[in-house]
């Protein structure tokens, strides 16, 4: 008895899709996503596996446009024109392609059974996890700038950026000092942008 359950088991097990679920809709895991997606249509294996790639906005933001959510004026863009702007919405990135969207928050991760719990109470299954969550803000240990500076890695930090700005301005300050935190290309590139 106990063979032919295991059997039954493995044979069950068999018959189900695959489920690769992939954490995070940034580069990174958008890429995955795709690469995944790619050649599960190429080889024609859809009938054995399915994509699922988990975020919990329902966009993309493009962060290398960011600097332009921080620093154009109210009156040149309104919340929904910089939405456009500095975000893609996920489901028009994957339309092409056999990748299923849930726009959810995990709330636990299971490994001994395979599942993810969600905010709202849903329960996903998977057979391989990729965890593609993005990183943190490096304050690579300067003093003061953790406690004193603004992230800005998401649209709404652009958002916070830009009004703080705009509030500065508004007060009529004389002397103005921004001291920008990073001199990569999002750093140097919003450096220009405030500067002009």
């Amino acid at each position: 008895f106990q063979r032919h359950h295991i059997r039954y088991v493995k044979i069950k097990k068999m018959s189900q899709k695959q489920s690769i679920v992939i954490l995070g809709a940034g580069f990174g895991g958008l890429r995955t996503a795709f690469l995944i997606a790619k050649k599960i249509k190429k080889l024609s294996l859809a009938n054995k596996y399915e994509v699922i790639l988990i975020d919990k906005n329902e966009y993309h933001t493009f962060t290398p446009t960011l600097y332009e959510a921080a620093t154009t004026s109210k009156t040149t863009a309104n919340y929904p024109e910089l939405k456009e702007i500095v975000t893609i919405p996920i489901a028009e990135i994957i339309s092409k392609l056999p990748i299923k969207f849930i726009n959810n928050t995990i709330t636990g991760l299971d490994l001994a059974k395979g599942e993810l719990r969600c905010l709202n109470g849903t329960e996903v299954k998977y057979d391989y996890l990729v965890l593609a969550l993005g990183s943190e803000t490096n304050y690579f240990d300067i003093p003061g700038l953790k406690d004193n500076a603004l992230p800005f890695k998401t649209f709404t930090d652009a958002l916070i950026i830009r009004n703080r700005i705009l509030n500065f301005v508004s007060e009529d300050k004389k002397m103005l000092k921004i001291v920008i935190g990073g001199a990569g290309s999002t750093g140097v590139e919003l450096a220009g942008e405030i500067q002009e």
